[in-house]
């Protein structure tokens, strides 16, 4: 390793679990981070601030204003340039860490190119709103043989799941209801110091796992108003239809790409097909090409549609009747 990098990383040398071999074993490693928001970024952060080697970072939304509170690394800037949100984290990363190799991903993470994105990384960190879409990164993970970590927050808790394919339960052990484990897609409360907690320990558990220590099948809660964490015992079911019956039934759904879909944790938010751009009158809008995004804008609606490779956000700023102005289904059922 030259010298600037070892000098970089001295502290962390000095420390009797990690020393110089297992620094050079995180600079050689891969992780993903799916989703750039609240825990995806403060997670990546901490990512290149120990020295993992490469972080992909998937999200395939802008940076909202609410996002600025509660999330590492984007501030407002980022709102103004309506960045998105992978590009913003990566650009920040890029300062902190030069040694760091980073990609950012503007794409929405479903069946059809989960295995893509996860399939050359050593370890998954999900960041992700839904249950149902932890789910499918739980599929994809135990599929591939890769470790992944879930991590959840709601208000001042937090959880925190590691699974080891073949070794501890996986997420459907532990939420066995796919569809019932969600409790809707309204927008809840974040609290920044948990945010802080669950993302400290996800990387803490990482590291482990990087370095190839032993990894308990345990469930961490986590109470950022005392604080507390505490520990729960995760059995893996003989009877999982993922990890023990290799059912893998999210992988196996084609997504639904008609019309709009809510988009959870974001009120006003959906995402959609490029080819909703066929559905309006360009007279009626106003276009700008902002290189990693195409924008169309109606002020008189009081809605904006950002256009990206493989997908297309739409925000709902007014009270519009989204239906009537696109003449297409909408799903509530958030993604």
């Amino acid at each position: 390793m030259e010298d600037t990098y070892v000098e970089m990383f001295s502290r962390q040398i000095l420390v009797e679990s990690i020393g110089i071999r297992g620094q050079k074993i995180l600079r050689g490693s891969r992780v993903a981070v799916v989703g750039a928001g609240a825990i995806g970024s403060s997670v990546a952060e901490l990512l290149a601030r120990v020295g993992v080697g490469f972080i992909r970072i998937i999200d395939r939304d802008i940076v909202d204003l609410s996002n600025i509170a509660r999330c590492h690394l984007l501030d407002y800037r980022d709102y103004v340039e309506k960045k998105p949100k992978s590009l913003a984290v990566a650009e920040k990363l890029s300062r902190i860490n030069p040694h760091v190799s980073l990609d950012p991903v503007i794409d929405n993470i479903d069946s059809r190119n989960v295995v893509k994105y996860l399939g050359d990384v050593d370890l998954v960190i999900d960041g992700l709103d839904n249950m149902e879409s932890k789910q499918l990164l739980n599929e994809a993970a135990v599929m591939l043989g890769k470790p992944y970590i879930y991590v959840g927050i709601e208000g001042t808790y937090g959880m925190v799941i590691p699974v080891i394919p073949r070794t501890t339960a996986c997420l459907r052990c532990v939420v066995r209801d796919i569809m019932e484990s969600d409790r809707g897609c309204g927008v809840i409360g974040t609290h920044i110091v948990a945010v802080s907690m669950v993302s400290s320990l996800a990387v803490s558990i990482a590291i482990k796992i990087l370095l190839g220590r032993p990894i308990e099948s345990n469930i961490y809660y986590i109470d950022s108003s005392k604080p507390e964490i505490s520990t729960l015992k995760a059995m893996r079911s003989p009877t999982c239809p993922v990890c023990s019956l290799g059912k893998f039934e999210l992988l196996s759904y084609l997504p639904v790409t008609t019309g709009l879909r809510e988009i959870c944790g974001t009120p006003g938010a959906y995402i959609a097909e490029p080819s909703i751009i066929e559905t309006i009158d360009p007279s009626e809008w106003h276009y700008e090409d902002l290189g990693y995004v195409k924008l169309y804008k109606n002020d008189k609606v009081s809605i904006e549609i950002y256009v990206f490779k493989n997908h297309a956000i739409v925000l709902n700023r007014g009270s519009k009747d989204l239906k009537e102005i696109f003449k297409m289904n909408i799903t509530s059922r958030g993604v």
